[in-house]
């Protein structure tokens, strides 16, 4: 019952943070680099792949604030990578639930981790490639699973997306 308690709360708590306030340039702006840190990995940790039935929407619900969290983390912020592993702890987020998720019939979370996987990826592109690539190596088989089901046309739309980024980091005039 504590648990419940606390997950309501934690709810509560996060839909008037991203409906309320992170709906405004003039708090987005407001933001250091430390907060958005901890705010994707509050999202990350509150997104992961539970495998219970309970936690089936409050995974697609995190999931959708991980998403708007990163949409807006890549637009008004640029972290630093010396001061931080989140890049790379993102990198590894999105390989390690995609991979959880091939099999799952949740399309909502899978779209939503799609969506912040190219966000992400976009904006990291020049600045990471080594790990855009690797990442995309490695999820390929997933995404073609995930593709193969019976999906909607969204998460099928974000898997080309990821796929003509590939294209684009592995031609080769891409690295001059």
């Amino acid at each position: 019952e504590v648990w419940l308690s606390c997950a309501i709360i934690i709810k509560e708590l996060s839909h008037l943070l991203i409906n309320n306030v992170l709906c405004y340039h003039k708090y987005i702006n407001e933001l250091r680099e430390q907060e958005w840190i901890d705010l994707c990995t509050l999202y990350m940790s509150l997104s992961k792949n539970q495998n219970k039935s309970f936690y089936e929407s409050d995974q697609a619900l995190y999931s959708s604030y991980l998403k708007f969290i990163i949409e807006k983390l890549v637009i008004y912020n640029d972290l630093d990578l010396n001061k931080s592993t989140i890049r790379k702890d993102l990198f590894y987020f999105f390989h390690i639930e995609i991979e959880q998720l091939k099999n799952s019939n949740h399309f909502s979370v899978i779209e939503n981790l799609l969506c912040s996987l190219n966000s992400w990826s976009f904006k990291y592109l020049f600045d990471m490639p080594d790990e855009v690539y690797h990442l995309a190596n490695e999820l390929l088989p997933s995404l073609i699973d995930i593709w193969r089901r019976k999906c909607s046309d969204k998460p099928k739309t974000e898997i080309i997306k990821f796929i003509r980024l590939q294209i684009s980091l592995h031609h080769p005039y891409h690295r001059k």
